[in-house]
């Protein structure tokens, strides 16, 4: 165990609390509870918590090293918790910064334009940070500072966990948007069609196991 470790896992994973905690105060937190679902159809927040989860896992393994079953929920969850977080921050700062229209959705009552200007407002930069870089950083480090590289099993295992949950995920907000008016989390899958949104996941879900193969395959 050493400070360093202890600094990752227990300032990643509680960077990731405060955040979360944090955004109920928001108004955006508003839009969120208002909808059928609630957080849980943010893409975001599944992938956060999933971080958090790993991060809290690893901070019990600094004390306890030697608990195999934690260990391997750990890896698991690494398995999937690493490229998802990873996928997220990728999509998510391209769009926010240059289609902000895509991820935004609008205040009751507000024009577009004036609940665009809101939203960024409304989410301070240090959160956004929190919930959208923090996690696939934090996880990143440990994976290569931290963790031995994944074997054959685990990089067969990766593209089946990765689109199990995306027909989780894909299903469920399908679900909320069927009791939600046809509104999505997201206005890019509101405005596409069907078998667009099908596309959306299916990208997302094979882009995850490329990551994850990637980042094994340079890990020494």
């Amino acid at each position: 165990m050493t400070i360093p470790r202890l600094l990752l896992h227990a300032g990643g994973a509680g960077t990731i609390f405060y955040a979360y905690n944090a955004i109920q105060g928001l108004q955006i937190h508003e839009v969120m509870a208002s909808q059928y679902g609630g957080s849980w159809q943010y893409l975001t927040i599944q992938g956060i918590h999933l971080a958090e989860l790993t991060l809290w896992i690893s901070l019990i393994l600094d004390f306890y090293p030697s608990a195999r079953v934690l260990k391997l929920i750990k890896r698991s969850l690494l398995i999937l918790s690493l490229p998802l977080n990873i996928v997220i921050a990728s999509i998510y700062w391209p769009l926010i910064l240059f289609f902000p229209a895509a991820l935004l959705q609008e205040a009751a009552g507000t024009p577009a334009s004036d609940a665009m200007v809101d939203m960024l407002v409304y989410l301070p930069l240090h959160l956004d940070l929190a919930m959208h870089a923090v996690p696939a950083v934090a996880l990143a480090v440990d994976f290569f500072i931290y963790e031995q590289k994944f074997g054959r099993k685990s990089t067969i295992l990766a593209p089946l966990l990765a689109f199990a949950y995306a027909i989780f995920y894909g299903s469920w907000v399908e679900h909320c948007s069927s009791r939600n008016n046809g509104v999505f989390p997201y206005p890019f899958l509101t405005d596409n069609t069907f078998n667009g949104r099908l596309a959306i996941y299916a990208g997302a879900a094979s882009a995850a196991p490329l990551v994850f193969w990637f980042l094994n395959g340079i890990h020494v």
